[in-house]
């Protein structure tokens, strides 16, 4: 997922959508990096990155990048975690 471009074509009009759908996630994605620091966990532990399903539907992607930060964020959302779209086993969950 880091360093990888998704493109998408769009309908006229639809871009006003995407685009606000973006907003959305990045607004979700400062949220979870609160939620993830008041859980005691910091910013050199998970990578937090906001996108897009394929529907257009903001998501947040958690990659993370020590042990201990996989162990907490399973405790803390558990069942919650999901593999984004395109999984290419580096630790990156949807949230």
């Amino acid at each position: 997922m880091a360093g990888s471009v998704i493109f998408r074509l769009v309908a006229p009009g639809e871009a006003a959508g995407i685009v606000a759908a973006h907003g959305r996630a990045v607004a979700l994605a400062q949220r979870v990096r609160a939620l993830l620091a008041l859980a005691g966990l910091d910013t050199g532990s998970v990578l937090v990155v906001p996108s897009l399903t394929e529907e257009g539907e903001p998501v947040v992607y958690l990659s993370t990048l020590t042990d201990l930060a996989r162990r907490h964020l399973t405790q803390i959302l558990p069942g919650a975690l999901q593999p984004p779209p395109d999984d290419r086993g580096g630790g990156q969950h949807a949230a």
